[in-house]
């Protein structure tokens, strides 16, 4: 059985007629994972197939087995690029955000090795995640490397008023953010949040642990640029120095 996926955009006044829509013709398999809006109206989605993926006669198929995608849209649903993330052993994109100058910047894991920007990123474990920066023109112009992810691939990216990128994620053992250094989980899985650069280099890192379980549920930048998580944890949370305690005996759910 082969999924598609498809982008719709309706009048709300209009009870949720459709304006447009765009449907994808895989050959296979292929989902959105993430999709954003910019200030001017473009739409940016990103994704992951297997076999193939498009968008429509007037775009080329992307092939590839396990593979991600990234597109542009206008606010009218025509496509203006599409592009395909791949490496040799899988590769799935997660989030996806943007600013209103053009940037996009993606994050998702991977396994193998993949080229992106130039760059030659290498999994040590069986996955690992990357994060990726493209310009207005859908080209890769940065990418770095984040060693450890939990499976659960809990990976949030947002932008402050800054327009800097703003990553959150869980992560087990030890951490590794393209040779910065950033604490070690002390237990199965911590929640760190990593600030970016304009050219992709990391800025500021904080990692959050406890003496159980600590996972990243969602994030935002408020009009302080001050970055907000919400998460869950198992036991005790050392939030700057506070310890923080549970009244669960086990995971809460």
């Amino acid at each position: 059985m082969a999924f598609g996926l498809f982008i719709l955009q309706s009048y709300p006044q209009n009870n949720l007629c459709p304006q447009w829509e765009v449907i994808s013709d895989g050959d296979d398999w292929d989902v959105v994972s993430d999709m954003k809006k910019d200030a001017r109206g473009n739409i940016y989605v990103t994704g992951n197939f297997t076999a193939s993926t498009g968008f429509g006669p007037n775009t080329d198929k992307l092939t590839g087995d396990n593979s991600a995608f990234v597109a542009k849209f206008t606010g009218d649903g025509e496509n203006i690029w599409m592009r395909k993330i791949s490496s040799t052993g899988f590769c799935h994109t997660t989030s996806i955000c943007c600013t209103g100058a053009g940037q996009v910047y993606i994050c998702g894991n991977f396994n193998g090795e993949m080229e992106l920007g130039g760059q030659t990123l290498k999994s040590e474990n069986f996955k690992s995640t990357f994060v990726a920066g493209l310009n207005n023109d859908g080209d890769i112009t940065w990418a770095n490397l984040l060693q450890g992810v939990t499976a659960n691939e809990k990976l949030f990216l947002t932008t402050g008023i800054d327009d800097n990128l703003v990553l959150g994620a869980s992560f087990t053992g030890d951490l590794k953010l393209h040779n910065t250094a950033c604490n070690k989980s002390k237990h199965t899985i911590g929640i760190v949040v990593a600030k970016f650069g304009a050219g992709g280099d990391i800025v500021a890192t904080k990692a959050l642990n406890g003496s159980g379980d600590c996972i990243i549920n969602n994030m935002a930048v408020n009009n302080k640029n001050e970055v907000l998580i919400t998460g869950s944890f198992a036991k005790s949370i050392d939030v700057n120095g506070l310890k923080v305690l549970s009244p669960y005996r086990c995971f809460p759910h």
